[in-house]
């Protein structure tokens, strides 16, 4: 929300930030302020300039934890709903986090760090069952290369290729 101008009686209307998200606390309190009604306005221009570092707090165990907390949120608030034809989970929400698990998993993989590689795998996991079934089958192999003992380049490849497959697959 670096040049998000929010007012006061809607912010509180909402009931502000949601504390337990540290990373997509924006994008929660924006979603929340739309479904109660308000509207926003947009400006075309740049107000903010963001630079990007290996220290980030985007990148931190803490955004990863933060990714689920939201994405189980989504989940329980926009449901599917076969008898309408709807089916905001499987088509829009789990796809969308999917594909960031997956390119945090090879960031993590990449850097080394396995209590992130090992995050994003268990919200792939727990995604997993949300997603179409095409889908399904594609994630369930990736992760079952996962937990091959020599995970290593094979791992980041196939996520790559899944992340490529679903933003194929996912575009109108």
């Amino acid at each position: 929300p670096s040049a998000a101008l929010v007012a006061r009686h809607a912010f509180l209307a909402v009931g502000g930030f949601d504390e337990r998200l540290s990373g997509y606390e924006d994008d929660d309190l924006f979603l929340r302020l739309l479904c109660a009604g308000f509207h926003s306005l947009h400006v075309e221009e740049p107000t903010v300039l963001r630079r990007s570092h290996a220290e980030a707090a985007s990148r931190s165990i803490r955004m990863e934890r933060s990714l689920m907390i939201y994405a189980r949120k989504l989940l329980a608030v926009f449901p599917d709903r076969p008898q309408e034809g709807r089916f905001p989970s499987r088509d829009l929400i789990a796809p969308r986090f999917c594909r960031t698990l997956l390119a945090r998993w090879a960031m993590a993989e990449r850097a080394g760090n396995r209590e992130a590689a090992a995050l994003a795998r268990a919200g792939l996991r727990e995604l997993l069952p949300h997603l179409g079934p095409h889908r399904r089958r594609i994630g369930a192999v990736i992760l079952h290369i996962a937990s091959m003992p020599v995970v290593g380049g094979a791992c980041l490849r196939a996520a790559h290729g899944l992340r490529q497959h679903v933003r194929r697959t996912s575009r109108p």
